[in-house]
């Protein structure tokens, strides 16, 4: 797993708070001991898929928007699933308090809904699908918010 994430350590180092106080190794240790684990249900049996979340209050913010990653474990190895992406978020997903699954008729992988805190009345949504080995940020749908939308019997 720390492999697979090797490069996301370095690039998370250079703007966590606790990065610049703690050398390249302790920060590494520092970076692994806050991860946290969810398996994602609806994969194969050959492989799984793993939502890795960081979870430090160096980073998170007061919101616990944390980043977050895709990691596909197949044949004894973890590859983080989302393409490298040049606004310090490395191959996360981003940053979010929840993630909604959405399992998918005829799909290997479930789509994917990174939840973000904006505001008391606002969540910000990043929609991922996997296509070709890879999730790819795409547009929300319409059905993924009424998904995810409160009732109050006011519909």
């Amino acid at each position: 797993m720390v492999r697979a994430l090797r490069d996301d350590i370095t690039e998370m180092a250079g703007i966590d708070v606790e990065g610049a106080s703690l050398g390249r190794a302790a920060y590494r240790d520092y970076f692994i001991s806050h991860l946290q684990y969810k398996y994602v249900p609806g994969t194969t049996p050959a492989e799984q898929l793993l939502l890795v979340r960081y979870n430090s209050n160096t980073i998170c913010g007061q919101y616990d928007n944390c980043p977050v990653w895709i990691v596909n474990l197949a044949r004894g190895r973890a590859k983080s699933m989302v393409p490298w992406q040049d606004e310090h978020l490395g191959t996360s997903a981003g940053g979010g308090w929840g993630v909604s699954v959405q399992l998918l008729a005829g799909s290997e992988y479930p789509d994917l809904t990174l939840l973000t805190y904006l505001s008391s009345a606002q969540t910000g949504l990043a929609c991922y699908r996997e296509a070709k080995g890879k999730y790819l940020r795409r547009d929300c749908t319409p059905d993924c918010a009424r998904l995810l939308s409160h009732s109050n019997g006011q519909n």
